[in-house]
């Protein structure tokens, strides 16, 4: 007698039938269909012309501001960062708004991912305009920097960002009525050497009381969508007045949530710390264009900063006729879905909302494994078969990340490629080949439904754990994990049953999870980088588990061509991104040489940061003098190795060190010192040795640090960004009975004009490499000179003042 054909708990059902064209064509069109709608809201809107109404937001007219802003790097200090200033003050005056200056010193200081503390001070001079309203009480407050990084002219970063404040408070101007509130816009200072601009506003400006709101601006990078990043304390009424106003807000609380363990910082921070609510707003790609000679004007998209203004002047309007009372403070969760806007609702629903949608899956397998239909073994081996997956998509995401670094050598430094683009699609073909394989291998074996079910095992467990542990990651799981189990409620699950007579259930199975995790996909490989295309991958991969019935549809007429043809194009993108190109002018190579003299020895050195010395580079470093290495001791102290070979001696003036005043107090013992610059650096680099610094202030500004102090015999710095022709001046504290070593190390942009040597200059297709991070000294000029003071004697409950530091020798 035959066996039975039916299908038992210990002998899983044959397959859900043999799909036919009609099923392949219905997945095909839930998938483009899917992905498009998903994608389409993160489109960057049209740029509005110059002949726009004077009410409106006009990019066209925003972007004449950032050329003229943009024309040099103007680090602050500079003399082309005192013109653009002069330039903002020029054109708040034109608009009637009365500009003001905060001139005040500003110290800072955090830890880098370096291993080091950051220490920094400057003058700074913020730019305050208000513009007057209704009410006076309390102000909105919209807030940009207006200083770049000396490796580049600040297009994006952050000029277009000044231009949007700019045409934003023109476009109020012209309006007829006045608002609601004040309204503030700030231009703040130094930004890119430690947020010095924003604390000195937030801790000393007398304004800093009324402000009620703070809306901020930044960029990193050159294009794309603007999105609204990370959000103020109290702050959950204007995610819903952003995405009443705002018809184009991009928002997320995943973003909100994940950059609270990055360690990045903007001047947004500071506003934080002050406990104002507000929202901070950014675009992140085009990421080879940023902190570089790239960031020029040409590279700054107009549909960016059109999408910039439209946040800027809507909410502006909205928020200024409000009450700018917190108002539904409570934490929300809030994300993008097409065709809805921003979906917004109160952190506290997220465990119940985890936990509905995972009892709604463990239902649908308790109802099979009642009726028979499932059962235990089959879900195991679908379970640990897709966990495969995931690992073997993991693992060809590294491997897709050292090929990138290994073929792009400007993805060495930010992990940011020129053809990242074609590295995300190609990493996506290769996801969906392999997941298909997985659905064509053991869809037949143990069952669609099975296999579906299974594949949301990851998913209901990340639901529950980010409900409790990161709330305003559960939407990420919660709901396409909700809506593929109510999709698969509507699978049959008896066999014979063709595909596309499923329309109801791969809709649910596909839509929901496409429209909010496809373009996470996207953003979460610009916003990470090819580097960390291990996140993007195993994402994509999860994903895959909810589009089970989709792929068997696609694959079960015939198992090999759809993977086939997904993994010959992944792989082809992957390879054609991978192709070593020779740099372009629009495509630069990416290169660093430094300058550095120590006075007091009469040693000078070229040194290099790049991993490999290129035509250019070669002829600062002769093969027979060429050493890498750590830096010698007249440079401050980091972890990596550099390559170094002897320079000529350059023909300037030292910095000087002068000791003003020596002071011992019961066991502490403050020095006052004067730093000067006689070659007129910008910046400088003060070192401190031999003793652990306790305290210091740098003119008249005291640091607040709860680091411990820095070990007697460690190196401790601080970067002064603005010398001042006076000087400036350090006062630090440390144990008294204890020699001190200073070291100041000046600093100007560009090498020197050296006796005997001239230099070749870079071709078209070089630049100097972009400033990602501290520990990239730039195209610069270093002249260092030190000066050591003897031990003082702790006399105690005294005070005692030594002369001036011509008894100290070196100091000439």
């Amino acid at each position: 007698m035959p066996p039975t054909s039916l299908p038992t708990a210990s002998r899983p059902p044959p397959p859900s039938g043999i799909p036919g064209g009609p099923g392949v064509v219905l997945a095909l069109l839930l998938l483009v269909g899917g992905t498009w709608a998903a994608l389409a809201p993160y489109q960057p809107p049209a740029p509005v012309p110059a002949s726009a109404p004077v009410e409106d937001f006009s990019a066209e007219r925003a972007l004449a501001h950032v050329s003229q802003l943009a024309r040099e790097p103007h680090p602050v200090g500079s003399p082309e960062h005192a013109r653009v200033r002069e330039y903002l003050l020029a054109r708040l005056e034109e608009l009637g708004l009365s500009p003001e200056i905060q001139r005040a010193p500003s110290v800072a200081e955090f830890p880098t991912p370096f291993g080091v503390t950051y220490r920094s001070a400057a003058v700074v001079q913020n730019v305050l305009a208000r513009m007057p309203g209704r009410s006076s009480e309390r102000a909105l407050l919209l807030m940009a920097h207006y200083d770049s990084v000396p490796a580049g002219p600040g297009a994006n970063d952050n000029a277009a960002a000044v231009a949007t404040l700019l045409e934003t408070a023109r476009a109020l101007r012209a309006s007829p009525q006045k608002p609601g509130h004040d309204v503030f816009f700030l231009f703040t200072d130094a930004e890119e050497v430690g947020l010095l601009g924003a604390q000195a506003f937030f801790t000393r400006h007398h304004r800093r009381h009324v402000v009620a709101t703070v809306l901020n601006f930044e960029a990193r990078g050159s294009r794309g969508p603007v999105l609204m990043f990370e959000t103020g304390p109290d702050s959950g009424g204007l995610i819903d007045e952003l995405g009443a106003t705002v018809p184009t807000a991009l928002a997320s609380s995943l973003f909100d949530t994940a950059y609270q363990y990055l360690p990045n910082m903007t001047e947004f921070t500071l506003a934080k710390a002050a406990g104002i609510p507000g929202l901070n707003f950014a675009y992140i790609d085009g990421l080879t264009d940023y902190h570089g000679a790239l960031d020029a004007p040409r590279n700054v998209d107009a549909r960016t900063l059109q999408h910039q203004g439209e946040y800027a002047l809507r909410l502006t309007r909205r928020l200024s006729e409000g009450s700018l009372s917190p108002q539904g403070t409570s934490s929300r969760v809030f994300f993008n879905v097409a065709g809805l806007g921003l979906v917004t609702y109160p952190e506290r629903w997220s465990p119940f909302l985890a936990l509905g949608a995972t009892l709604l899956w463990a239902a649908v397998i308790a109802r099979g494994l009642r009726e028979k239909t499932l059962s235990v073994g089959p879900l195991a081996r679908g379970l640990g078969a897709f966990l495969l997956v995931c690992v073997g998509v993991i693992a060809i995401a590294a491997v897709i990340s050292v090929l990138a670094g290994a073929t792009h050598p400007e993805s060495r430094r930010a992990g940011d490629t020129y053809d990242s683009g074609l590295y995300l699609v190609g990493l996506l073909a290769v996801t969906a080949s392999v997941a298909a394989l997985f659905v064509a291998k053991l869809g037949s074996r143990i069952g669609v439904r099975t296999l579906a079910l299974a594949a949301c095992a990851p998913w209901a467990l990340l639901a529950v754990l980010t409900a409790f542990l990161a709330p305003g990651l559960g939407f990420l799981f919660t709901w396409p994990l909700a809506s593929t189990a109510l999709g698969l409620v509507l699978l049959p699950s008896a066999p014979g049953a063709a595909p596309w007579r499923w329309p109801s259930a791969m809709t649910l199975c596909a839509i929901p999870p496409l429209l909010i995790v496809a373009p996470l996909l996207v953003l979460t490989f610009v916003g990470l980088t090819p580097r960390l295309a291990v996140v993007t991958a195993l994402l994509a991969a999860l994903l895959c588990g909810l589009l089970v019935p989709l792929l068997h549809a696609l694959t079960a007429p015939r198992p090999w061509p759809m993977p086939a043809a997904t993994l010959a194009l992944g792989l082809g993108l992957v390879a054609l991104a991978s192709i070593p190109r020779a740099p372009t002018p629009e495509h630069p190579r990416q290169n660093n040489v430094v300058y550095a003299w120590d006075a007091d020895s009469g040693q000078a050195l070229w040194f290099s940061s790049d991993e490999e010395l290129d035509d250019w580079t070669r002829q600062f470093f002769r093969q027979e003098e060429t050493r890498q290495g750590p830096l010698p001791d007249f440079m401050p102290r980091w972890g990596q190795d550099f390559w170094f070979a002897p320079a000529p001696v350059l023909d300037a003036p030292a910095p000087r060190v002068e000791l003003l005043d020596d002071t011992v107090t019961a066991d502490r013992r403050t020095l006052r010192l004067r730093i000067t610059s006689p070659r007129g650096a910008r910046s400088a680099a003060v070192s401190l040795t031999g003793a652990p610094v306790l305290g210091y202030a740098v003119d008249g500004a005291r640091a607040s640090s709860s680091d411990p102090p820095v070990a007697a015999d460690a190196e401790w710095t601080l970067w002064l960004e603005t010398l001042l022709p006076e000087g400036n001046l350090l006062e630090a504290t440390f144990p008294a009975a204890r020699p001190i070593s200073v070291r100041v190390l000046d600093r100007t942009e560009g090498l020197p004009s050296l006796s005997g040597f001239t230099a070749t200059r870079r071709p078209p297709d070089m630049i100097p490499a972009p400033a990602l991070d501290v520990e990239n000294w730039g195209n610069a000029t270093y002249v260092s000179h030190a000066l050591h003071i003897s031990a003082h004697p702790a006399l105690s409950g005294t005070r005692q003042s030594l002369p001036m530091a011509a008894e100290h020798p070196g100091n000439d």
